[in-house]
């Protein structure tokens, strides 16, 4: 019966790993970033990076740490120019949800060849309740300098 469960469970997760893998399929190349996001949509039209300031909502709806994040025009609000604003709104249940949204933000800008980003919508949350790393030892253990790089990658997920 255990044999069954943890069958059961590795396929669950093989079968998380594909749909993860489909995302990350769908992303323009230039934009694809890790931890790959549940639900992401592009528009097809690009924000300029100078012109986005992020308003923050917090909701409850959205699972703990998790996030919604969306860059486009607003047609109904025009600039000086009389041209659409552009918007860059960030939702989210709890302060870590809103860093996770705003590190995502700075993977698509550091991507960016020209000074914008891409019109789109993210969403995403945890899987787990819990992030973590688990330190294998097969052959000589890491060294401190080594498990502080790592943190210190981890702390950007």
């Amino acid at each position: 019966m255990m044999d069954m469960k943890n069958s059961l469970t590795a396929l669950s997760a093989v079968a998380l790993l594909a749909s993860a893998t489909a995302l990350a399929n769908d992303l323009p190349e230039q934009f694809r970033v890790y931890p790959t996001p549940k639900h992401v949509s592009f528009s097809g039209d690009s924000a300029p990076i100078s012109a986005l300031t992020a308003e923050v909502r917090r909701v409850t709806h959205i699972a703990p740490e998790g996030y919604s994040l969306a860059i486009g025009r607003n047609m109904l609000k025009k600039n000086d120019d009389n041209q659409p604003m552009w918007y860059f709104h960030i939702t989210a249940s709890t302060d870590a949800g809103e860093r996770y949204a705003r590190a995502t933000f700075a993977k698509l800008c550091a991507k960016s060849l020209d000074g914008t980003v891409p019109c789109c919508r993210i969403d995403d949350s945890p899987d787990i309740p819990y992030r973590g790393l688990v330190e294998g030892f097969y052959g000589r253990p890491w060294s401190w300098e080594g498990r502080r790089k790592v943190m210190d990658f981890l702390g950007h997920y």
